[in-house]
């Protein structure tokens, strides 16, 4: 893994939430992959909001993929795993049984069949460039899907850092999902390994 998480409150009385602060296991995966990561909840964060819009989909639940805050530690007895002003990010709390639905090495828990439709959507809107995995968060029946710690497969397997596993990746993943009715009319990857049929 690449993060350390650690449980706190943010606000004060009443007014406080429960929040999870992650910070990177070494100082020098801080600085090269912060921005990618935050990149990456961008990214995944847009395209579920596309997925989410798209006719086929819009009776099922919301899926929404957390955006973390940026922060900075200011005294590091709080969060022992950090140094005095190193990044953290900060989310909610995820309430309920916390689950991998889609992982990055291609196996596929997801038993209403959505995520792994925006997966494979994602590779289909990117034609073949990329694709969210690592799909992992709750669901609720209020509030849907509330994804976090999203991950993607790149064309060349370096965009977007080690948990990247390129055309590989996406390969295995293919491997493992079974179309539905959301997904069979979009593209796959071709046979013989080429990422875009």
């Amino acid at each position: 893994t690449l993060h350390l998480a650690g449980y706190g409150a943010q606000g004060v009385g009443r007014d406080h939430r429960k929040v999870v602060v992650k910070a990177y296991r070494k100082v020098w995966q801080a600085r090269a992959a912060f921005e990618v990561d935050q990149e990456m909840h961008h990214l995944a964060s847009e395209l579920a909001k596309r997925f989410s819009s798209q006719a086929s989909i819009q009776d099922k639940k919301p899926i929404q993929v957390l955006v973390p805050q940026v922060g900075v530690v200011h005294d590091s007895a709080c969060f022992s795993a950090t140094a005095v002003n190193e990044r953290v990010t900060i989310e909610p709390f995820l309430e309920g049984k916390y689950r991998k639905f889609v992982s990055n090495n291609g196996t596929v828990h997801d038993p209403t069949g959505v995520l792994s439709a925006m997966c494979h959507w994602t590779y289909h809107v990117s034609k073949g460039k990329l694709m969210l995995v690592d799909v992992q968060g709750v669901y609720s029946k209020t509030d849907g899907f509330v994804i976090t710690d999203p991950a993607f497969h790149s064309e060349d397997g370096a965009r977007f850092g080690e948990l990247d596993l390129g055309v590989q990746g996406m390969q295995a993943f293919f491997a493992h999902h079974r179309c539905n009715h959301i997904c069979a009319r979009f593209r796959k990857p071709a046979a013989g390994g080429a990422t875009w049929a």
